[in-house]
């Protein structure tokens, strides 16, 4: 088992700025995220590139 290296906090703005860098290079715009909501400030296709399809059984809920 690995050990961790910073808190959970830190470990999850260390990846989730950069996916969101990512995003935005993929589509050529600037984005604007809403923290609160996790989500980017209407715009569906920014939000579609969150997640992805998952294959049966790997399956997780809308609500965990």
């Amino acid at each position: 088992m690995e050990t961790l290296h910073c808190d959970i906090e830190t470990g999850f703005y260390s990846t989730a700025l950069p996916l969101m860098a990512n995003i935005s290079y993929r589509l050529g715009r600037q984005l604007k995220f809403v923290g609160d909501k996790e989500q980017f400030d209407n715009d569906q296709e920014a939000d579609a590139m969150l997640t992805r399809e998952y294959r049966k059984p790997y399956i997780i809920s809308n609500q965990v």
